[in-house]
């Protein structure tokens, strides 16, 4: 049916969110500079800069900017898989990322929105 509404499959709600981010693939070992576009509990839409593309299934970790905090703590990484990803044009890719564990703290983006 070409005119079905499109189904929300999310699993929690997503806010409109920029946080400056970095993006660790681990079989690399360097980092790509991202920020979001909107996150929830469960997983986060990012745009990354520049590199080489994110495909789907790539295992990665996130290091996110919670309120000016320093990016790259090794126990505040966020591990996820891409679940989606757009293409990439050499300087932006937008990816959709779900996380291994839910993320609590994104309760304090809403809170203070």
């Amino acid at each position: 049916m070409p005119n079905a509404p499109a189904i929300n499959r999310r699993q929690a709600q997503r806010f409109a969110a920029t946080l400056e981010c970095k993006v660790l693939r681990p079989w690399t070992t360097s980092y790509l500079a991202a920020r979001t576009a909107d996150i929830s509990e469960t997983g986060a839409l990012l745009i990354i800069e520049a590199g080489s593309p994110l495909h789907v299934g790539e295992e990665i970790e996130i290091g996110l900017s919670w309120q000016g905090e320093a990016l790259i703590v090794a126990e505040r990484m966020i591990r996820g898989r891409v679940v989606r990803a757009g293409g990439s044009d050499l300087r932006m890719q937008p990816v959709a990322v779900e996380f291994d564990s839910a993320q609590t703290r994104v309760r304090s983006l809403n809170a203070a929105a």
